[in-house]
């Protein structure tokens, strides 16, 4: 279940999001100056505290909606929605992105070799993923990836490393990693590959 903050002015009815606003630690309808109770409740159409899904994807893409969704903890735990959780997410997809492609010129980026610690650090990813996938249990992985990702401060990987980190991600970001895996020369799908 996944819980989001709802806004009730004193006469008991429910104003959306984009109704309101913060004025100094207090939350006030804005059409009319009220200020509103705010609380965090099971996401609901009464309550008017419904994140459309269409309107994140139209923002951050349906990958960070997706990755965001599998990142928030186990599947079966109450779970409060943030929206800026998601932008953290995209912005983790970018910094993949940007480990693959250059951002002036748009080449494809790889290395040589890696660091021993970036070695290590996908050699646990893999493993965490793994595991995660086999136990449904996705928050994980992703961490595990994120901390791929910083290991690597921005430098490139090799063409091995680059396509495993995809072989991983796909699961959860299929389009990014479809994409990457396009530019790093395949003509068949990832989807679908040997783990």
């Amino acid at each position: 279940m996944i819980l989001a903050y709802s806004y009730e002015d004193a006469n008991g009815k429910y104003h959306y999001p984009d109704d309101v606003e913060e004025r100094d630690g207090a939350w006030f309808v804005k059409a009319t100056g009220a200020p509103v109770k705010t609380q965090i409740e099971k996401m609901s159409k009464s309550l008017m505290n419904v994140v459309n899904p269409n309107d994140v994807v139209d923002q951050y893409g349906a990958d960070a909606l997706r990755l965001y969704e599998m990142f928030m903890g186990p599947l079966d735990q109450v779970k409060p929605w943030q929206t800026a959780g998601v932008g953290g997410v995209a912005r983790f997809l970018e910094r993949v992105w940007r480990l693959y492609v250059d951002e002036e010129s748009d080449a494809l980026r790889l290395a040589a070799s890696v660091t021993p610690e970036v070695n290590r650090a996908l050699n646990v990813a893999i493993k965490e993923a793994t595991e995660g996938i086999e136990a449904m249990r996705f928050n994980t992985p992703i961490a595990k990836m994120m901390e791929l990702v910083n290991a690597c401060k921005g430098a490139p990987l090799t063409r091995d490393a680059a396509e495993r980190l995809l072989l991983i991600l796909h699961p959860w970001a299929p389009h990014i990693a479809e994409e990457l895996w396009r530019r790093l020369g395949h003509s068949a799908s990832i989807y679908g590959h040997p783990w």
